[in-house]
This record gives C-alpha cells, sequence and structure tokens, in this order.
C-alpha cells in the first residue's frame, strides 16, 4: 500500500494546492497530456493559482463557452449598502468561476446547459447555495441559489461558493442521465474552490462528521475533503482530470478513485479516513485552546480577570488575528456585564461589525447583537441599536439568539426617534404577533396610534390581540380607542377628512391606509365622497368598510338604498366579497328594514345570495364571501364546490351571475353548467361574449340543453361568420343538433353545405347523415338550385361536388354529376332532380 499523508513531513495544504497547481501547467496538461513542463508562473499559496485576479490559470486560458446567467433578488437586502458591491462584482466573478473551474478540472458547459445563479437571501446563514433542477428547451440544467447572509456577514467568499455551485452543476447532465454522488460534488468543488486547507480548518474547529464512506451520503463532505488529500497525495493532476471527466461522463467515481490511488476495488475509505485524521490533527486550533482560559477568566474574575489573562497570554505567544478578535468579543460580553458603554464602544471602534471581522469570529451573531445590546443600554444610540437589530434581523434568520434580538428591539421603542418607532414595531409584530408584545410595548403603540389620529389603526392593534385583550391592564385603552371613533374631536375631523380627499384625488396602496388608519371617523368623512354609481362608488364602498366596519358602512350606506334601489345591490356585492353572511344578513336587516319588507329589496337580497337556500349560506358563513371574492381561485374554487360538491346547488342566478364573471374560464364553465341544467336562456346571452371560448361554450350549452328557440342567433354565427374557427364549427354542431329535433331548421344547416368555408362544410356535410333524409334531400335540392341552376349561379365546382354527395346520401340515387360538365349540362341536371320539379330519373346508386 503506498504510503498515506502520515508518513510524510510534509503539511497536506502543500499538496493540495500542488494538485491545483499542476492541474493548470498549460494547453497540453488540459488536454490531458502527461509529463509537461510546469508553468514558470509562481501559484499563490492559499489557492494553488497562479498569481493574479483568479481568472487565468498560466499561459493559454480556455475560453468560456457557455457562460452561466445571472440574476439578483435582493429582498430584504436591497437597501442594505452591503450588497452593493457583491452585485457589482457578481459578473465578473461568475466568469471568472467558470474559467477557473474549467482550468483546474477540465468541466465546462460545452456539452450541457450552463447554470442560472440567482443571488438572493435564502433565510438560512448555515447554508451558503442551494441548487436545483429545473428543464428547458428539452435541457436538464441548475439553478444555483446563491446564499446572501453569510455573503454580507463573511462567513462565506462569493468565489468560493460560486466555484462549488458551479462544479456541481457541470457534473450534472451526464449522457447517461446519471448523476455523480453527493462526496464527488464536494471533492470537485475542494478542486475548484481551492479550499481545501479552509474546509479542514473549519472541521478541526468546529467538529463534524469524519467517517469515509461513498455509499453513505449523510458524510458526503468528509468523504469528499478526504478524496480530494488523498488524490493530492497519490496521484497526478492529469490523472485526476481524466478521473473527473469519466465521471462527469457518468463513470461510478468510486472504483476510478481507488485506481489512481492504488487501493484494491472500492476500498479506499480507510486510507482516506487516515488521511483525513491526519490533516485534522496538523490542523491549528491554538486560538480556540488559548480562548478557553479567556472565558473562564471572564466567567469567574469579570473583565479585570479577563485582562490580566489576555496580557499574560500575549507575553507568552503573540495572539493570531482570530484570536485577538475573540478577545475583543470577550471585552465586549464583560463591558456590557459591567455595563460600561465607553469600554464596548471602544471594543466596537477596534473591531467593528464588519465582514472582515465576523468572518473570523467563533459566533458573528452573538457579537452583532451584543453591540446591538450595547447601544440599547441607559445612555446609548438607540437608532444605531436598531441599524444592529435590523442587521442581525437580516443576516441570522436562524439563530438561536433571535428572541433576545426582538427582547432589545421592544426595549429600544420609547428611545427610537418617532420615524423609526413604527418600523420598529411593525417588525416585532410580524415576528411576534401582536399577542405577543409586552404590556407597555401595547400602549405605548395604542397611545400613539391615538395621537396621530388613527383610531382604526388602533382598533385593529387591539382586535389582533386575542385573549390578551382581557387584561384588565388594557381596560383603558379599548375605552379610549372607542371614543376616539365614535366621540372624535375637531382635528381628528380635520386630519382623516384630509386623508379621504388626498386618497380621493391620488387613490395609492399610501393613500388608502392612511384613510383605513382613520377608522370610523375616516368612513364618515368618505360618506360625503361617494360618487353616485360606477366602478369609483364600489372603490369608495370597499375602503369605507375597510375603515369603519360593516356596521358603520351600513350604517352609512343604507339612507341612500331606499331612493336608490340599484345601489343596493351594488353596494351589497362589496360588502359581502369581505363579510360573513351572518354579520351581513343581520347588520342589512337592522339599518335597513326594507329589505324584509319591500318586494323589490327582498327580490334584491335575493339576487344577491345568488338564489342559494339561506341554511346552506348560514352553516357555510364564508360561502358568499369567497363566490363574490375578488380572487379567481377563490371564487372559482366556491363556484365549483356549489354546484359539482357533495351536495350541488344550481339556481339561475348563480349562474347568471358567473356568466358575466371578469374571468373568460369561470364564464366558460358557468355557460356549460348551464347548459347542462337546461337554462338555454342563460347559453343563449353568452353567444354575444367577447371571447371565442365562452361562444363556444355557449353553442355546446345549447346543443345540450335543446335549446331550438336559440336556432336563429346560432345560424347568425354562421351567416355572418364568427371570426373563430372552434365557434362556428361549434355553432354548426349545435344546428345539426336543432335540425335533428326540429326539421325546419335543415334547410339552414344544408345552406352551410353550399356556402360555408370548406373545413366547415365538410364538418356539417358529415353530419347530414343524421338527419330526416327526405327533408335533407329536400334541401339539397333546393340549395343545389341556387348554386347551379339559377340565373347567375356560381356553379363552384367544389360545392356543386359536395352538394351531390349530400343528396346521394340523403336519398340513395346517384344524380350522375361530373365536375367536368358545363354549366348547361349541370343546370338541366338540378331542374330535372325530382325535388324540383323535374321528370328525369336519376340513376340507381
Amino acid at each position: 500500500m503506498p504510503p498515506v499523508l502520515r508518513a510524510r513531513p510534509v503539511a497536506f495544504v502543500a499538496l493540495a494546492a500542488a494538485l491545483l497547481v499542476g492541474a493548470c501547467r498549460g494547453p497540453a496538461a488540459r488536454r490531458g497530456g502527461a509529463g509537461d513542463a510546469p508553468s514558470d508562473v509562481a501559484p499563490d499559496a492559499a489557492t494553488g493559482l497562479p498569481e493574479g485576479d483568479g481568472s487565468t490559470c498560466g499561459p493559454g486560458t480556455v475560453p468560456v463557452s457557455d457562460v452561466p446567467s445571472v440574476a439578483t433578488e435582493p429582498g430584504a437586502y436591497a437597501d442594505d449598502p452591503r450588497l452593493a458591491p457583491l452585485v457589482d462584482e457578481l459578473d465578473a466573478r461568475v466568469r471568472s468561476a467558470t474559467e477557473r473551474l474549467e482550468l483546474v478540472t477540465g468541466l465546462a458547459f460545452r456539452d450541457r446547459a450552463a447554470p442560472r445563479i440567482r443571488l438572493a437571501p435564502l433565510g438560512d446563514e448555515r447554508v451558503p447555495m442551494r441548487i436545483e433542477r429545473e428543464v428547458v428547451d428539452g435541457r436538464r440544467r441548475a439553478v444555483v441559489q446563491v446564499n446572501l447572509e453569510p455573503l454580507v456577514v463573511g462567513t462565506a467568499t462569493l468565489d468560493r461558493v460560486l466555484a462549488r455551485a458551479l462544479a456541481v452543476s457541470a457534473l450534472d447532465g451526464a449522457p447517461t442521465g446519471a448523476r455523480p454522488p453527493a462526496w464527488f460534488g464536494v471533492f470537485v468543488g475542494t478542486l475548484a474552490a481551492g479550499d481545501a486547507a479552509d474546509e479542514v480548518e473549519r472541521l478541526a474547529r468546529r467538529g463534524g462528521p469524519t467517517r469515509v464512506d461513498p455509499e453513505d451520503d449523510a458524510c458526503a463532505a468528509a468523504t469528499g475533503l478526504a478524496a480530494a488529500l488523498l488524490l493530492a497525495e497519490r496521484s497526478t493532476p492529469a490523472d485526476v482530470r481524466r478521473l473527473v471527466a469519466l465521471a462527469a461522463d457518468g463513470d461510478d467515481p468510486a472504483p476510478l478513485v481507488a485506481k489512481r490511488v492504488g487501493a484494491a476495488g472500492t476500498g479506499w475509505s480507510g486510507d482516506g479516513r487516515e488521511i483525513l485524521e491526519d490533516a485534522l490533527a496538523r490542523a491549528d486550533r491554538s486560538d480556540l485552546e488559548a480562548a478557553a482560559p479567556l472565558r473562564r477568566a471572564l466567567d469567574e474574575l469579570g473583565p479585570e480577570g479577563l485582562e490580566q489573562e489576555a496580557a499574560a497570554l500575549a507575553a507568552r505567544q503573540p495572539p493570531t488575528e482570530r484570536l485577538r478578535l475573540e478577545v475583543e468579543s470577550l471585552r465586549l460580553e464583560g463591558a456590557l456585564r459591567a455595563g460600561d458603554l465607553e469600554a464596548g464602544r471602544a471594543v466596537v471602534a477596534r473591531a467593528p461589525c464588519e465582514p472582515r471581522v465576523l468572518g473570523l469570529l467563533e459566533d458573528p451573531a452573538g457579537y452583532v447583537l451584543a453591540a446591538a445590546r450595547l447601544e440599547a443600554m441607559e445612555g446609548g444610540d438607540a437608532a444605531l441599536a436598531w441599524l444592529r437589530l435590523s442587521r442581525f434581523d437580516r443576516d441570522f434568520p436562524k439563530s438561536p439568539l433571535r428572541p433576545a434580538a426582538f427582547d432589545t428591539m421592544e426595549a429600544i421603542l420609547s428611545r427610537v426617534p418617532p420615524d423609526l418607532e413604527v418600523v420598529v414595531l411593525a417588525r416585532v409584530v410580524a415576528e411576534r404577533g401582536t399577542a405577543g408584545l409586552s404590556t407597555p410595548t401595547i400602549v405605548r403603540r395604542v397611545e400613539t396610534l391615538l395621537r396621530e389620529r388613527r383610531p382604526g389603526a388602533a382598533r385593529r392593534f387591539l382586535d389582533g390581540l386575542g385573549t390578551r385583550g382581557d387584561d384588565g391592564d388594557l381596560a383603558l385603552l379599548f375605552t379610549a380607542t372607542d371614543a376616539a371613533e365614535n366621540e372624535p374631536d375637531a382635528e381628528s375631523r380635520r386630519v382623516n377628512e384630509a386623508r379621504v380627499a388626498a386618497w380621493v384625488a391620488s387613490p395609492s396602496s399610501a393613500t388608502e391606509d392612511d384613510v383605513v388608519d382613520g377608522g370610523a371617523v375616516a368612513a364618515v368623512a368618505l360618506a360625503d365622497r361617494v360618487p353616485a354609481s360606477g366602478p369609483a362608488r364600489r372603490e369608495c364602498v370597499r375602503v369605507m368598510l375597510a375603515a369603519g366596519g360593516l356596521a358603520r358602512a351600513v350604517s352609512l350606506l343604507a339612507p341612500e338604498w331606499a331612493a336608490v334601489p340599484d345601489r343596493f345591490v351594488s353596494d351589497l356585492e362589496v360588502l359581502a366579497a369581505r363579510s360573513g353572511y351572518g354579520d351581513l344578513r343581520r347588520t342589512v336587516e337592522a339599518f335597513f328594514p326594507g329589505v324584509r319588507s319591500d318586494a323589490r329589496a327582498a327580490a334584491e337580497w335575493e339576487r344577491l345570495t345568488l338564489g342559494l337556500d339561506p341554511v346552506r349560506l348560514t352553516t357555510d358563513d364564508g360561502l358568499l364571501a369567497r363566490l363574490y371574492s375578488p380572487e379567481f381561485a377563490v371564487r372559482r374554487a366556491a363556484f365549483e364546490e356549489v354546484v359539482g360538491g357533495s351536495a350541488p346547488m344550481v339556481t339561475p342566478l348563480l349562474l347568471r351571475r358567473f356568466a358575466h364573471d371578469p374571468a373568460i374560464l369561470l364564464r366558460r364553465i358557468a355557460v356549460r353548467a348551464a347548459g347542462r341544467e337546461g337554462f338555454g336562456m342563460l347559453a343563449e346571452e353568452a353567444l354575444g361574449d367577447p371571447s371565442g371560448l365562452v361562444r363556444r361554450a355557449a353553442c355546446l350549452a345549447l346543443a345540450d340543453a335543446e335549446w331550438v328557440s336559440a336556432a336563429p342567433a346560432v345560424a347568425n354565427l354562421l351567416r355572418a361568420p364568427d371570426p373563430e374557427e372552434p365557434v362556428r364549427l361549434a355553432a354548426a354542431g349545435t344546428m345539426l343538433r336543432f335540425a335533428a329535433l326540429d326539421a325546419a331548421w335543415v334547410r339552414a344547416v344544408v345552406s352551410v353545405v353550399r356556402v360555408g368555408d370548406p373545413v366547415l362544410a365538410d364538418a356539417v356535410a358529415g353530419g347530414l347523415t343524421d338527419l330526416d333524409r327526405a327533408a335533407v334531400g329536400r334541401a339539397v335540392a333546393a340549395e343545389l338550385r341556387l348554386e347551379g341552376a339559377v340565373d347567375g349561379a356560381r356553379a363552384d365546382p367544389a360545392a356543386l361536388f359536395r352538394l351531390f354527395v349530400a343528396y346521394r346520401r340523403a336519398t340513395g340515387r346517384d344524380a350522375g354529376y361530373d365536375p367536368s360538365m358545363s354549366r348547361d349540362a349541370v343546370r338541366t341536371l338540378v331542374l330535372g332532380l325530382p325535388e324540383n320539379g323535374g321528370s328525369g330519373v336519376p340513376r340507381a346508386k
């Protein structure tokens, strides 16, 4: 067995670098040749690549044939200044990583689709990226989601993440369809990123599985790293490139590795584990070991003991940069314990919350939170505390310290500037919910809203407390909020009237939110500006309902309903879409008693409820709201539930409503349902729909309903041809059905065979056999007379041929027509038909 790394007094870092340097020796080496002279460009010690920007690897750079596409979706980082450098460099970094991948591993995107790279936060600072797959134009490609969170913190670097992501992407898409095992992706990613040393150090510092097993994806990280170290020791760069190429084409990489390292069969995992353990033993953990007594000194003796221990350590050995920053982290913790604001600020000045610092700390999340808590102390800068807390919130979504961070956010609410208070509270509420806030925070928030003349927002805030609303400490808040809505002072009326005017003049989400926050006060002001009808009125009613609630909105609108009944249904449709059936019925009856006593109002209420059984609507209180929902998917699901669920209920009012729905698909579904239920009149109305899909559905529905009275309207789609062929074909099919039910329409159907376009004429001709043969014979003979026997007849050969074929099928007699006949011969033949009063005797079939 060849010796393993432990037998040689050479650090594994140099060997891993040597592998990458050898892989970059020049054009011949990149073609897989052996025995090439090494490049005269000195390699970088950390990456193994020649010095420079990493985009080249000695002379003869391989051109990139297919560069990955790049997109940025910053999300919560849109306004974060740390994002700009990453975005500015992303395209260049992707191209550089793609070139590096080919130079180091031989992998490229010539015969497989380049990945799509998306830079975005993933909601988990622990993962540098995620890779998914998609199929585009028949080609499978990877979708690499590069995580912003560790990049802005400094715990990951863009170059290395891209290198590893591109390596895994290039391995996907082998001709055989096979995907290399997870450990092999780690191995190739390590080659491409050149970060074997860092990976060993990370594993040594933070622990993790070190079991090496190519068959177990759970230990893929250790297996891939062990393979890289083992091949660096026992193989050559050219052999490694060939190994990567074979595995990328679908070969099993485990026996390939075994062959390159001289192991029997696939049994290289033992040697891999040994070389990995040796590398871990050589990793420098001195700073971790030195930090342990510093922590004990702080815990036992406080900041003074920490300083004594730090001074003693510095006297024994110069601290590394990593150890120096760990000492600063402990000093910041000590300053917090002692309440020493100035000492803590001095620490943060020496070690700011920047990637170059956070990337070296063992607990970057803890350090950022400690820096925020420092400014949250009495005498600190609350705005700066919020800045750091907001960064903690974005950067560490999975940190166990998040509850403490949001406790600190609540603590600074009373000290942040007024413009920040709303932002901070909104973030705390979004994280914890209204009911999760402390009582002082609730009181402060409601008092602030009432002071800003936003009683509606205060009411919604209190309603969101749930069972917390029963706390006696909050009773005065409920009383004050009710008074602010129902007995507003002059200033509140003035402010909310101005908000209503601003929304009417320039509707937007911002001006609408201001009106809604005004609550009942704004609703009353809006009532004076509601238009008489149309979409503008519906919008006003919707905003009035959101601001004042159902009872207030109905009380303000009801006086108009008796005088102008049309407004009753229009307004109620808006209210119904956002209210439970029970509350709507009780409120309307309370403020508009005419709905029970007036026949017209009662009929309008019946139309509003779509003729559905009140018991059904009461049992499912939200059903009516779903049927009137502005969301297409919600309306469709509700409609299908009513007409086709376990207890179907189909009414003409329901079908009429949905046959005029804004969504084409829902109109089509409703029209077909009308046909199945025999409501032909509803289907006939849909013949004039602007959508060809709905007009076609209407034709089919009329046939289902056998609504022969609609025949003139359907025939008009053929006489003045509908612009869409599917509609014409459906209309012809419906007319055939009508003609089978009523022979009076046979002639109209047969006329299509003569004057319709060829596709339509052929389709109708094929359906004539299902009609009364005698009637068809008479109708065909009449159409033949018009086509070939009257003065000025067209005598179109194609039309004549179709008609004579139809005549033969209907009567069983062959008239003897031949397309080569002259016009006079055709005229004589047509007039000689018995149905046209002729005495000729057509030949038997």
